[in-house]
C-alpha cells in the first residue's frame, strides 16, 4: 500500500521538533497553528523573529539547539526575507 497523500491526515512522526522564524505577527501565529495541525506539540514549537535579537541570532540559535539535540528530528521553517526596522537581514542571500 502506498502511503496516504491526503493532508486532512498528514502528520509528521511524535516527537518532532518544529522550529520557524518569521518578521511576521501574523505569520507566527499561522505557524503555530501549522505545527499543531501537522502533529507537533506545544512545548516541542520554537517559533522566532519577534525582534532583531531574535533574527539576528537564530543561526546561532539552531546551531545550539541541533547541538543540544543531535539525535532529534526537527522540522524547520524560515522566512527567506525577514526584516529589521526597515532593513532587510538576509538582502539576497536565505538565513
Amino acid at each position: 500500500d502506498a502511503p496516504s497523500r491526503d493532508v486532512g491526515t498528514f502528520h509528521l512522526p511524535p516527537g518532532v521538533w518544529g522550529i520557524a522564524i518569521d518578521d511576521s505577527k501574523i505569520q507566527r501565529k499561522l505557524l503555530r497553528r501549522f505545527f499543531i495541525h501537522a502533529g507537533i506539540q506545544e512545548n516541542r514549537q520554537v517559533i522566532l523573529g519577534h525582534n532583531r535579537d531574535e533574527i539576528s541570532g537564530f543561526v546561532e540559535f539552531i546551531i545550539d539547539f541541533v547541538k543540544r539535540h543531535p539525535d532529534d528530528l526537527i522540522f524547520l521553517i524560515a522566512d527567506e526575507n525577514l526584516e529589521m526596522e526597515g532593513s532587510a537581514i538576509s538582502d539576497h542571500e536565505t538565513i
